[in-house]
């Protein structure tokens, strides 16, 4: 569960890019705990107080301003929200994106059935119009389960330009209290997409996609990532890590097993992720410049050089 939590909410799930190490290593997600939030102790005086402090954050495309009393991590360019007691979670990213194929609202529902995929359950309101940072998008409502426990939020997706889409998900843990959503969550939530930018994307095109249709789809034509039998399976990782679906979608693997194939061994990868269900091989014993294949694009460059 930690890391779907890591891919799909806190970046503190997986947000931003991977190190240059044969695979990323971001620090440890916290975990939803049913720990109450802090009762306020009612000031003896109505003094006015000073407006919260925040830290500006630039993430790949976009910026805004985090609450000091939240905590914070980019991976693989998430940004991921969220407070000490585990009680708010939310992550931004901002994606390659279709709009001539998908809706705003197509981009939500497919980042719902991700993450159903991984045994959250999210239903949704209906959507209504918004304008985020000067562009124009679309939000709903949601509640559900996210690891085990009941949580409620809200999700946004924005379209800053016509190759990329700008996604925001903010959840609070109800069992800290049914209105902390409201009283609480939304208000972080809020505040920092009231400050949001958008910015230049960084390493637009750094990704080299294949246009052969056979690469890492067939044994003769394996992706080679290197590494050898101890660096090997990293190196595996780190490489599926970096893909995303054909318009950012976020993806699962799971390793099928390995297959001989000439002098060599491959391993075999089922990748699924929303409109998307492929077979690749990879092939730890020979390494070649890296590409996405066809079909897929990437969170960023790949990082993995010749071992």
């Amino acid at each position: 569960m930690l890391r779907t939590l890591k891919f799909i909410l806190i970046s503190a799930l997986l947000v931003g890019c991977g190190t240059p190490a044969p695979e990323p290593t971001p620090s440890p997600a916290p975990t939803f705990t049913s720990t109450p939030l802090p009762t306020p102790t009612p000031a003896p005086t109505a003094t006015a107080s000073p407006a919260p402090k925040a830290v500006k954050v630039e993430a790949d495309g976009f910026s805004l301003l985090v609450p000091n009393a939240l905590g914070f991590e980019v991976t693989n360019k998430i940004l991921g929200i969220y407070d000490q007691e585990g009680t708010f979670l939310a992550s931004f990213m901002r994606t390659p994106y279709d709009g001539r194929t998908n809706s705003l609202e197509d981009v939500i529902d497919n980042y719902i059935k991700a993450i159903g995929e991984r045994g959250a359950k999210f239903t949704r309101s209906e959507a209504v119009p918004i304008t985020l940072g000067g562009m124009r998008g679309v939000s709903v409502e949601l509640e559900g389960i996210l690891s085990d426990r009941p949580v409620e939020g809200r999700a946004v997706a924005v379209e800053p330009a016509g190759d990329s889409v700008f996604f925001a998900i903010g959840v609070s843990n109800l069992e800290s209290g049914a209105d902390v959503w409201q009283t609480s969550g939304s208000v972080y939530f809020e505040a920092m997409l009231d400050s949001l930018e958008f910015v230049e994307v960084q390493n637009r095109g750094g990704c080299p996609i294949s246009e052969d249709k056979t690469y890492g789809y067939t044994e003769a034509n394996p992706i080679q990532v290197g590494g050898d039998f101890f660096e090997g399976p990293a190196r595996e990782r780190a490489y599926l890590d970096n893909l995303l679906g054909p318009n950012g979608e976020i993806l699962a693997y799971e390793r099928e097993g390995s297959v001989s194939s000439g002098d060599t061994i491959l391993d075999v990868y089922h990748v699924t992720g929303p409109n998307l269900d492929a077979v690749l091989y990879l092939d730890e014993y020979r390494y070649e410049p890296l590409q996405a294949p066809y079909g897929f694009t990437c969170v960023g460059e790949f990082r993995l050089s010749a071992p």
